[in-house]
């Protein structure tokens, strides 16, 4: 499957930067590794299947701006999600956490909203079989990373 392929080579990229990268070994991460690297490993899978609803919900047509500005910014916020987990500043470890947490639950909400509907957020549910099973993997591939969020606390000392 094409997502298995993504997460290889997401992984593999990974482990080619800290190798290549001199500058990461002497300034330590804010985050553990492990829940790191769940993030870093399946965020391009996640990117990858909010891409294909993206299209999906674009030629299912119907979709409306707002629609597809909101499933757009899901990517956005995946890749907002992964830069954070980089964190290597101090100063901003903090800061990187709860901007993680945040941009978490709003990506979280937001697949919600899109899979049930919700009149409070304005977003409407997207009917498509199509658009459901979309969201119903994007579901699954979430909770790796949701137990990573969750288990993110600032490992560098100071903080």
């Amino acid at each position: 499957m094409i997502y298995a392929r993504l997460a290889a080579c997401s992984l593999a990229a990974l482990a080619l930067f800290a190798a290549a990268d001199p500058v990461r070994a002497h300034d330590p991460a804010c985050f553990a590794a492990s829940a790191r690297d769940t993030i870093t490993l399946h965020g391009p899978q996640l990117q990858a299947m909010s891409d294909q609803l993206v299209r999906t919900a674009a030629r299912q047509g119907g979709a409306t701006t707002d629609t597809t500005y909101l499933l757009m910014r899901q990517t956005l916020l995946i890749e907002r999600i992964q830069r954070g987990v980089e964190a290597r500043s101090e100063s901003t470890c903090v800061t990187a956490l709860e901007r993680v947490r945040r941009d978490f639950e709003m990506l979280r909400t937001t697949w919600k909203a899109f899979a049930q509907g919700d009149a409070k957020l304005g977003i409407a549910r997207l009917d498509s079989k199509a658009a459901q099973d979309a969201l119903a993997e994007i579901d699954a591939a979430m909770k790796p990373i949701e137990k990573a969020v969750a288990e993110l606390v600032v490992v560098q000392a100071g903080n």
